[in-house]
């Protein structure tokens, strides 16, 4: 559970979903694709949710703060 996304006090779903992450963290939100309005992927990209299984590095987050 090592720096696990899914257990960070940056994602916002941390109490509702184990199969998907919204990362809050503005380190994060700088570095997600910047699609174009419009793209299907525009609005989950932009807050940063993704499914679990999108992620290649799950415990090797440099923002990592273990939620409280």
């Amino acid at each position: 559970m090592m720096s696990d996304c899914r257990f960070c006090s940056h994602n916002s779903y941390k109490n509702i979903s184990k199969d998907w992450i919204s990362c809050s963290h503005p380190v994060t939100l700088t570095k997600t694709p910047r699609w174009e309005k419009g793209d299907p992927a525009w609005v989950n990209m932009m807050t940063a949710d993704v499914p679990v299984t999108q992620i290649e590095n799950l415990a090797d987050c440099p923002t990592f703060e273990a939620a409280k």
